[in-house]
């Protein structure tokens, strides 16, 4: 994973978008991570993710019931 502190991600907008599509940023300010920068597929991809272990967890508590 990239690193740039918030001033970079700034001025250097365009490379953090390409960079960020293909792999996550962190943006740091005053030294701690603030924001991380991520692709639209890995955004998707985590967003389908959480939506399955949501469905999940709703099946098995209906099992349970």
């Amino acid at each position: 994973m990239d690193v740039m502190n918030a001033l970079e991600a700034k001025n250097q907008f365009g490379h953090l978008l390409d960079t960020a599509q293909s792999r996550p940023v962190q943006i740091n300010k005053h030294g701690r991570p603030v924001a991380y920068v991520i692709s639209t597929a890995e955004y998707e991809r985590l967003q389908r993710s959480q939506k399955n272990i949501l469905e999940k967890a709703i099946l098995k508590a209906n099992q349970e019931e």
